[in-house]
């Protein structure tokens, strides 16, 4: 692997869960715009619950069945909008998935992330959106990344959303420009799993580049994205991390380590007139 150019300036906020204040209430857009690269919120999951967790999920294969998800990089607990098979399957898991949440998690993933975007924007209207039947999304996904398996490679998740028809209502609702990436550390692998911020944005790639992305091509991806300043970013369990997904390309390393990272998140962004915040996965 080429050697990365490690990036000059990193505009970073690291906060605890219990510092915040009503001077975050920019946070959110600080992130949203491009002011800060990423906010990482230390101890959003207490100790005793990542425990809990990771008790459940070992001990509930009922859990693990169902609500799996296959992935190349190991498994899903909660269908992602963009991989479902359909359309109609992905809000028949939206349904099951949210209605149990805390049965999953052992506590509400959807309802912290509303807290915390309350006190990080100055927006007050905060939720999961609704199709046009009034089915509603899904609030977040359990993502676990396993040993000896690809990781999640170079990509950007706006681009994503404005090529599949999975996400074509989806579309209709939020703002154009952005979205961010909410996610948490739940079981951290001793080698491996860092997130990657590229010095690379989505609205300043080749076409030639994005369409071999859509093919799978991600030999000659990789090699154009490695050619820019990256962030590597080690978060500990319990970390919250948001960042710009939507815009922003990243990726995950593979893991190198005996055992799998864990992870739980969503994405978000203000819908079109900007007075509210959407979230879903």
């Amino acid at each position: 692997m080429k050697l990365l150019k490690k990036a000059r300036n990193i505009r970073k906020k690291v906060l605890d869960i219990n510092e915040l204040n009503e001077s975050n209430k920019n946070d959110y857009d600080d992130v949203f715009s491009g002011k800060l690269d990423y906010l990482l919120i230390k101890n959003f999951i207490p100790k005793s619950e990542l425990s809990q967790f990771n008790n459940q999920l070992n001990l509930a294969d009922n859990i693990k069945n169902n609500y799996r998800e296959h992935t190349k990089s190991g498994f899903f607990l909660g269908y992602s909008l963009l991989e479902a098979n359909s359309i109609s399957d992905y809000f028949v898991m939206a349904d099951k998935y949210n209605a149990h949440e805390k049965d999953i998690l052992g506590f509400s993933f959807n309802e912290r992330i509303i807290q915390l975007t309350e006190k990080i924007s100055s927006v007050h209207s905060i939720e999961i959106p609704v199709n046009e039947k009034r089915d509603q999304y899904l609030g977040n996904t359990v993502r676990v990344l396993e040993p000896n398996k690809p990781a999640f490679p170079a990509h950007t998740d706006k681009y994503v959303h404005d090529i599949n028809p999975k996400a074509r209502h989806l579309n209709t609702l939020i703002t154009p420009e952005n979205l961010i990436s909410y996610f948490a550390v739940l079981k951290n692998t001793c080698k491996g799993g860092r997130l990657y911020l590229f010095n690379k944005y989505y609205s300043d790639t080749p076409h030639q580049i994005l369409e071999e992305l859509t093919s799978g091509d991600f030999k000659k991806v990789q090699k154009y994205i490695y050619r820019n300043e990256v962030i590597k970013i080690d978060l500990e369990e319990g970390d919250l991390i948001l960042f710009n997904a939507g815009n922003r390309w990243h990726l995950v390393e593979p893991i190198y380590g005996p055992d799998a990272r864990i992870t739980v998140g969503s994405f978000t962004s203000y819908n079109k007139n900007k007075d509210k915040i959407y979230i879903w996965s």
